[in-house]
């Protein structure tokens, strides 16, 4: 979705495996989405495979919550980007989760 908002048109890409598959790409000719993302997103913060791996690993152990990989964007994103947030209030949503049994 980034690098079609860029280009100002849906453009086809090869995904790659990833953690987060429900973001692996595959936007479809005249989805909606698209021009939603291109009204209302401000900005896309690209992470790695590590760095979601790490999100979904710091959400298990301080929160004892199994994360999807694409819920653990918002995570990786924000410690990724985080001097963009000082003193600032956020939420981040964490879909894709289940709370582990004590």
């Amino acid at each position: 979705m980034a690098e079609s908002i860029k280009a100002g048109a849906i453009i086809e890409m090869e995904s790659n495996d990833t953690l987060s598959d429900a973001t692996a790409g595959g936007i479809e000719p005249h989805a909606i989405t698209f021009d939603l993302c291109r009204q209302y997103v401000d900005d896309f913060f690209i992470v790695t495979e590590g760095e979601i791996a790490h999100a979904m690993n710091l959400i298990k152990e301080h929160h004892n919550m199994n994360i999807e990989g694409a819920a653990a964007l918002t995570v990786a994103s924000l410690i990724k980007h985080q001097s963009l947030f000082t003193d600032e209030k956020i939420a981040l949503i964490l879909s894709g989760t289940q709370q582990l049994s004590q």
